[in-house]
């Protein structure tokens, strides 16, 4: 059956939409993570910005799911092992410095090297395994869909 469109719209509106929404869904993504991130450096427990998170985490995993499932990765950035392992590194710092950061804020929140280290390293490998598993669907989907027989 034949997909209907009542799309008023010309191809260029088409994409200019989309780049409205995909600009809109990073957006929404880095202000969830801004209020949970600047809640928690505010003293808040974790009940009050679970909201925030939860959103956040499904958002993120909507988002990652969608992409592999479509045989996408990203605009500018090549689906690897080292881009991982670089993305894995960024997100390990970030962590890091906000460990850091929380720890000079809130007295109460006191890590000494060794807890921003350990915290960083299973965050280095939580975000390496997540990207991995992504870019094993990934490859999988984007060779079902090149070589499907037409």
């Amino acid at each position: 059956m034949r997909k209907r469109d009542d799309s008023q719209l010309d191809e260029m509106q088409k994409e200019k939409l989309l780049k409205i929404n995909s600009s809109g869904m990073k957006l929404c993504a880095i202000g969830l993570l801004i209020a949970a991130l600047v809640q928690k450096c505010l003293g808040k427990d974790f009940a009050v910005i679970a909201g925030e998170i939860i959103v956040f985490f499904v958002l993120a995993s909507y988002i990652s799911i969608a992409y592999a499932y479509e045989g996408l990765w990203d605009e500018k950035i090549k689906p690897s092992v080292r881009g991982n392992l670089l993305i894995s590194l960024v997100a390990a710092v970030m962590i890091g410095i906000g460990a850091f950061i929380l720890g000079k804020i809130n007295s109460a929140f006191i890590l000494g090297i060794l807890d921003i280290l350990i915290r960083m390293g299973i965050g280095f490998i939580a975000c390496f395994a997540v990207l991995s598993v992504l870019l094993f669907f990934y490859r999988k989907r984007r060779n079902a869909l090149d070589n499907v027989d037409d």
